[in-house]
């Protein structure tokens, strides 16, 4: 939760956009550009109902966890600030058929599609694709 307090994410829709702007002008300039389909402003709509996400529990339990039969893969860097490496491992150990794909030096952003992070992402998704029906 450190980490989403340093971004200015105080709790749920409780957002301090101010200190965003002031602290990680960047990043806002890049989330206002990507998110302006519904006016200048949906990129702090977005982020109030990610707040929301962030702070709200799942609730998962083991046994929810080792239900999921489908084809899963866990993915995130072994830098990431946002979840902890062994989280992942913990919920890949319980999912039958989840896949753990850790790349490394990677944070929870990664700042273009050449990453290795994308090519992992494709190679689970074209094994595992619905082949077509005979």
């Amino acid at each position: 939760m450190r980490w989403m307090h340093a971004f200015g994410f105080e709790g749920p829709h409780r957002v301090n956009f101010e200190r965003m702007e002031r602290e990680r002008p960047s990043l806002v300039q890049l989330w206002q550009a990507q998110h302006t389909v519904q006016g200048a402003g949906t990129w702090k709509t977005l982020l109030d109902q990610i707040s929301e996400m962030w702070y709200t529990p799942l609730g998962y339990t083991e046994a929810d966890l080792r239900g999921c039969m489908g084809p899963i893969l866990i993915a995130l860097g072994d830098r990431d600030d946002a979840i902890p490496v062994e989280e992942a491992t913990y919920m890949y150990r319980l999912m039958p058929n989840a896949e753990l794909a850790i790349t490394p030096n990677a944070q929870h952003f990664f700042p273009d599609t050449n990453h290795p992070f994308f090519a992992q992402m494709l190679d689970f998704l074209l094994r595992h694709r619905a082949q077509p029906a005979a």
